[in-house]
């Protein structure tokens, strides 16, 4: 038997105020620019329609331009930044999507 290997996963919650935040996107470097990224945004966001979702939102480090892109294609907006909001100092960008 063939085993297959998990190339992404995307982590989310959902809150009492209809929003869906999502924690974390990951695709091996191995994998990118395949789709799979856009793909696990995809789902994510069917799965919070189901739950009668309103807006979903993320944070994303400000110098990640390629995850960036790939929100801003899928219909996320840039609504606020948080200086200094990652361990190392980086900062983030809040981007929302209202659904």
């Amino acid at each position: 038997m063939e085993r297959e290997n998990v190339v992404g996963f995307i982590c989310g919650s959902v809150n009492g105020e209809k929003e869906a935040r999502i924690m974390i996107i990951a695709v091996d470097k191995e994998f990118r620019g395949q789709g799979i990224g856009k793909r696990l945004l995809e789902l994510f966001e069917e799965e919070a329609k189901k739950l009668k979702v309103e807006k979903m939102r993320l944070e994303v480090k400000t110098s990640n331009k390629v995850a960036i892109n790939l929100y801003k294609k899928m219909g996320f907006i840039i609504s606020n930044m948080l200086p200094a909001y990652y361990n190392d100092g980086s900062d983030a960008y809040v981007m929302q999507k209202f659904i």
